[in-house]
């Protein structure tokens, strides 16, 4: 169960000190099954209002499939968040908000009065995918499954040639251990079969790196995890990724069901606590491997054989 707490951030403005009360105070700390849940939000829970509003009835929660994804997943998608009020707003009905429509829910339920000039990033979204983007991945490996420790990221994104851009199609944010990052980054390259994976190596990162990229060979499902060694903080890194994101032409588009990932993207740079921008980081390092290594690799010919054979 969602752990109940009435929580301020307080704020500075001139003059004095303004108290802005969540909501949602912490995040849970599975986005993964979340992002599973929103999802079915987005796709299944429609077609099932609309033949409710045909018979003339509005549909109730318990009827809804994103609804029963989440009473079959409910410890697990209640386990780290903290909501102010759950006697009178639930976790499923917060959460089914905020994917409903993420900039109300900041401002009316978060108390984020925050205008679009007072964000870095103003993503845009692609929404056809193409057979012929060259797959990438990243990873942040942070690492630890109590709520202090940082979450994990692995994003996934496709480089289009033709237009130099890469557009985001699979970010999963969440707290793990070693052995349940090893199992979802196979998981993620036996679907997406990325040609290039960047890794932070930072410290004990790198033997991470060969460790992981061992029991892929195990698995069968060879890891190719590129080693990024971090020479500048996370913020700089982060901010590096402007000039990409935002414009008429940017660089870099994202599905519109990343919710985790977008939200960091409307938080930069607000201190949070419920996550430590891990899915920029890992944002950071999807680019710099597809947009270092896209045009690097090398394209097969089919050569017609002579006719002496030769």
């Amino acid at each position: 169960m969602a752990t109940s707490v009435l929580r301020a951030g307080p704020r500075r403005t001139i003059g004095h000190i303004v108290h802005h009360f969540r909501a949602l105070v912490q995040m849970p700390t599975d986005l993964g099954l979340w992002a599973e849940c929103e999802a079915l939000m987005r796709n299944a829970d429609r077609p099932a209002e609309e033949a409710a509003s045909a018979r003339g009835e509005v549909l109730r929660d318990e009827e809804r499939p994103s609804y029963r994804f989440y009473l079959q997943h409910r410890a697990g998608m209640d386990a780290g968040a903290v909501t102010s009020w759950p006697a009178v707003r639930s976790l499923y009905w917060l959460m089914r908000q905020r994917a409903t429509n993420p900039r109300a829910f900041g401002t009316e339920m978060q108390g984020e009065p925050r205008s679009e000039e007072d964000k870095v990033f103003h993503p845009q979204f692609w929404v056809m995918r193409s057979t012929h983007w060259i797959l990438f991945g990243a990873c942040d490996p942070s690492m630890g499954k109590g709520e202090t420790s940082d979450p994990s990221a692995i994003l996934v994104g496709g480089w289009d040639r033709e237009l130099a851009r890469l557009c985001v199609m699979h970010a999963e944010i969440k707290r793990r251990l070693p052995s349940k990052l090893e199992a979802d980054l196979i998981a993620a390259q036996r679907e997406f079969h990325c040609q290039a994976i960047g890794f932070e190596n930072n410290n004990a990162y790198e033997h991470m790196r060969t460790t992981l990229m061992q029991a892929g060979i195990t698995a069968g499902v060879p890891l190719p995890l590129i080693g990024i060694t971090a020479v500048v903080g996370p913020e700089v890194r982060i901010d590096s990724l402007e000039p990409y994101v935002i414009g008429l032409s940017p660089r870099i588009l994202f599905h519109a069901a990343l919710t985790a990932l977008l939200g960091e993207l409307d938080d930069w740079p607000e201190p949070q606590t419920h996550h430590h921008y891990d899915g920029l980081t890992a944002l950071h390092l999807l680019w710099h491997v597809a947009s270092t290594r896209a045009r690097g690799l090398p394209r097969i010919a089919t050569v017609r054989p002579h006719e002496d054979g030769r």
